[in-house]
């Protein structure tokens, strides 16, 4: 079962924000102009996560990665 969630860029910082909690989060954000790869994994339950990233202009490819789920997007700046 999944379960919603919400996923934003703000000041240096992909948030992402689950309805309900979840357990074991994976935060993959890749810039693909230069191939740089910030990440982050929480083990645990939570509902609110969290990864910094550059404030560097270019496009960003986000994977989120729980409970056997695998989401993706991407973002400019």
């Amino acid at each position: 079962m999944t379960t919603a969630v919400e996923c934003y860029y703000y000041d240096g910082r992909v948030y992402v924000e689950f309805y309900a909690p979840v357990e074991d989060v994976e935060i993959s954000v890749t810039n693909l102009y230069t191939g740089e790869q910030n990440d982050t994994f929480t083990s645990g339950m939570g509902q609110y996560f969290y990864v910094d990233v550059p404030v560097t202009s270019g496009q960003y490819y986000v994977e989120v990665e729980y409970d056997s789920t695998l989401l993706y997007g991407e973002y400019y700046l």
